[in-house]
């Protein structure tokens, strides 16, 4: 019966982290709570168990003595030398007075100074408190001087916020998955079994109990936690929202290593300038792989370079030595499983509180057109970051290797607008590009010839982004083309298409529009919208990379 007590208060770190990973979620917040608690659960039940050996044993009883005989001494000399100190108090307290600020002041030293005792004997800070806080007679006047010296802090702040509020469904998310038991539980109750240590009637009775418990966390904890409801939008993080003169906060994520130079060409596109600098967060993710435990470096904070993270780092790093005083850059490594780092690109996006996420496309092309790199993971990752990022995204297509952006040569870079908030976004992106007079922006305006299906709000929104779009620059021009279907619209980007080095598109548009009419039927990756996917086509043989933005998503 103790061997059944002891094993199912305890949950070994393989079983949880088993778990997590079916549930996928083992890259969460609660996750990483999860393994981290498992971790430090394994290591007290190994001292522990360790502890009850050596006494079981007969051998090592002076250490153990020492320790305990420590713990004794100070559950009952805090109470034998305190209490009566407390009735000093009262005593000398005159009826009907409160008691001394000192004495309340003197008690609080004498919580530091215990907990400090107790930490010393190797034991938790709390558990002095606690003891001295039972020694505390109850009522008037110092009881309840110290209740309500501290009443307003504990009643009506902390006790609000940690006890009846948000915490209490992750808390028993938490006791569930920490509760659960799996194989190596099996496997150590058949060993016990076969050793004859537990009966046949208890063995029946822990196995069924594993199959009970791990039916029950693994739905309980599904409806429980979703792990996607703190990247809800409750301010703007978007291009369109930020202040003129400030500066632009960007994650680029990096795979490959063929990923870095065309991520650096678009932070080229941004045109950092010291009036409107760029905080770049570039992260490269690396999956999980011979390992339970996912990582997050920084490595501003850790510079001992990993050997997959080498070309990664330095590159970033050269890039901001050769932008000095505009570009400020700050370097991670996320390993995780493939199918979860989504959640290390949206956490750090909410905790950067950045604007936009770069994306790379899940597919490369060689220089004759054909495909020469498609990886399905971060086709799913794309997916995944534009359903639940709360900030804006890009998804950079990319056709061959083009040098940086430089201020002697000219970039020729095209913004195809439709309507609707993606396109906004990304005419945002490509205003902020002109501000550097070595690329040349031109505006592509695409209307119908009849009624205007667009919404009252969506057209106002329109007018105003492109007023006064191509007043005062010389490097940007603004054409209006009238395309009344998508064959014309294909017809149209087919002949554009190796004019450009860069092209812009805005993500989603109004099914209703005649300018996509068909374009949207034929689309082989939805995630980069109807322009986007026919621009990124392998029909269309050109150099010209593409950047197809969507704004941040509204969560409600």
């Amino acid at each position: 019966m103790y061997v059944a007590l002891l094993s199912n208060s305890v949950t070994l770190f393989a079983v949880v982290a088993s778990l997590l990973n079916e549930l996928q979620i083992q890259n969460s917040e609660l996750g990483r709570l999860a393994l981290s608690t498992a971790l430090v659960m394994d290591i007290l039940s190994t001292v522990v168990t360790s502890h009850v050996l050596v006494l079981y044993n007969n051998t090592g009883f002076l250490a153990a003595f020492t320790m305990f005989a420590s713990l004794y001494s100070m559950v009952v000399l805090i109470p034998l030398l305190c209490r009566p100190a407390m009735f000093w108090i009262i005593k000398h307290t005159p009826a009907g007075r409160p008691v001394g600020t000192i004495y309340l002041h003197m008690i609080v030293m004498l919580v530091l100074i215990l907990g400090w005792c107790s930490i010393k004997i190797g034991q938790d800070f709390v558990l002095a408190a606690f003891i001295l806080g039972l020694s505390v007679p109850e009522g008037p006047p110092l009881g309840s001087a110290l209740v309500k010296k501290f009443r307003f802090f504990g009643h009506h702040f902390l006790l609000p916020i940690f006890v009846t509020t948000s915490v209490m469904k992750d808390a028993l998310a938490l006791s569930l998955i920490l509760n659960c038991k799996g194989a190596v539980e099996i496997g150590i109750y058949c060993t016990l079994y076969d050793a004859e240590i537990i009966s046949g009637g208890a063995y029946n009775v822990m196995i069924i109990s594993v199959m009970i418990i791990a039916s029950i966390a693994q739905v309980s904890v599904k409806f429980l936690y979703d792990p996607s409801t703190k990247y809800a939008g409750y301010q703007r993080r978007n291009i369109m929202n930020i202040k003129p003169y400030s500066e632009l906060k960007i994650i680029a994520c990096i795979h490959k290593p063929h990923h870095i130079s065309p991520i650096l060409n678009i932070l080229d596109l941004c045109c950092p300038t010291p009036e409107n600098p760029i905080i770049v967060d570039a992260l490269h993710l690396v999956e999980l792989i011979g390992s339970s435990l996912p990582l997050f470096i920084p490595h501003g904070l850790y510079r001992k370079n990993s050997s997959y993270s080498d070309d990664f780092i330095l590159a970033f790093d050269m890039y901001e030595h050769d932008n000095v005083g505009t570009t400020e850059i700050h370097t991670y490594t996320a390993i995780s499983p493939s199918n979860l780092m989504y959640e290390d690109v949206c956490h750090l996006a909410l905790d950067k509180v950045v604007s936009i996420v770069l994306l790379p496309f899940h597919q490369r092309w060689k220089s004759d057109g054909s495909i020469e790199f498609d990886d399905k993971y971060i086709r799913t990752l794309n997916k995944k970051v534009l359903e639940i990022s709360p900030c804006s995204v890009g998804i950079l297509v990319t056709r061959t290797n083009i040098n940086h952006i430089r201020e002697s040569s000219i970039t020729r870079l095209a913004m195809i607008f439709l309507s609707g908030k993606d396109d906004r976004e990304g005419l945002c992106l490509a205003k902020r590009a002109s501000m550097n007079p070595s690329i040349q922006l031109v505006v592509y305006h695409l209307i119908s010839e009849g009624r205007d299906c667009r919404k009252e709000n969506e057209s106002l929104h329109d007018k105003v982004i492109l007023r006064d779009i191509d007043k005062g620059t010389r490097n940007v021009t603004y054409e209006k083309i009238i395309l009344n279907d998508g064959p014309q619209t294909a017809s149209f980007l087919h002949d554009l298409v190796n004019e450009h080095d860069y092209f812009i598109v805005g993500r989603d548009h109004d099914s209703t529009l005649p300018q996509i009419h068909g374009l949207s039927d034929w689309t082989e990756f939805p995630e980069l919208g109807a322009i986007g996917d026919y621009l990124s086509s392998q029909d269309l043989k050109t150099n010209a990379s593409i950047l197809v933005v969507q704004q941040q998503v509204s969560k409600k």
